[in-house]
């Protein structure tokens, strides 16, 4: 195998019975196709990913569920403001909602 590929075989199942499943030799489309099917931050269990509706697993060989679906990367504190309200206010808002309080 060449530099920076890999034997990653995974397997989409759903409750209602739908199979597929896929090989890929790099991680990043392991990824893109893993997410398509049941989002990029599902629950990971011992053997498997699960989508947030419980509807749909994933399993996989050739990789570790951390690598295909790692946790978001924080962009910092200036992700959440604290509220500028005139008034006494303790509550956290993004930055969009900040901007409609001014």
């Amino acid at each position: 195998m060449g530099k920076g590929t890999r034997e990653i075989s995974l397997s989409f199942t759903t409750i209602d019975y739908a199979h597929e499943t896929a090989k890929f030799k790099t991680l990043a489309g392991a990824q893109k196709w893993a997410h398509a099917r049941i989002g990029a931050h599902p629950e990971i269990g011992g053997y498997y990913a699960v989508s947030g509706s419980g509807s749909a697993k994933i399993t996989a060989r050739g990789c570790s569920y951390e690598e295909l679906f790692p946790a978001p990367v924080s962009t910092g504190p200036s992700e959440y403001l604290r509220c500028s309200h005139d008034w006494d206010c303790d509550c956290v808002h993004y930055a969009a909602q900040e901007a409609l309080h001014k």
